[in-house]
């Protein structure tokens, strides 16, 4: 075998340097007649990328987003996954996604715990007050279908309804109490 020749290396000996480079060993050939043999480049880039994976992924992950980052690529973005989102089967699977995730207990639980806050309730408020809502919500309800509905909705629960309408009115009728040497 003539050592000045990379293209004669044998596999178990390009396997060894392999192993001796991720090692630091010294090789038992110089480097630039193990780089001549193709064998030898190809396995060592695979397992030079094997090793350095999550160091590689960091460096993608770095650039791509200092990349996305620049204004003119977040506005084509913005406008791309807009389109896409518009498309009839990725809003019917995001709708159904949405169903199941918000059917959850955990996901009910902390929905209904944020609409109790009174800075919650205050917005909401506010946001009913406003004319063209109230106009909107009166078109909704003057629909068949969900004129239906709510009827059938107040027939079956008719009891409870009157209930929570009796208690409110309650609630809202309790005087406040006086302070003493408070002026009205």
């Amino acid at each position: 075998m003539d050592l000045n020749n990379g293209d004669n290396i044998c596999i178990k000996e390009v396997n060894e340097n392999l192993k001796r480079v991720m090692n630091d060993q010294p090789l038992t050939r110089p480097l630039s007649q193990l780089r001549n043999n193709c064998n030898f480049v190809k396995l060592y880039n695979e397992y030079f990328d094997v090793i350095n994976e999550d160091k590689i992924k960091e460096r993608l992950k770095v650039s791509r987003k200092k990349y996305n980052q620049k204004p003119e690529v977040k506005e084509r973005l913005k406008v791309s996954q807009k389109k896409y989102n518009q498309k009839p089967e990725v809003k019917e699977r995001l709708k159904k996604y949405n169903q199941k995730y918000n059917q959850k207990p955990e996901v009910k639980e902390r929905v209904k715990k944020y609409n109790q806050k009174p800075e919650v309730k205050e917005r909401v408020k506010k946001y009913n007050q406003k004319p063209e809502v109230k106009e909107r919500v009166k078109k909704y309800n003057q629909k068949p279908e969900v004129k239906e509905r709510l009827k059938k909705y107040y027939l079956l629960n008719r009891a409870t309804i009157s209930i929570k309408r009796k208690e409110k009115y309650l609630k809202d009728k309790q005087p406040t109490k006086e302070v003493k040497g408070a002026t009205q």
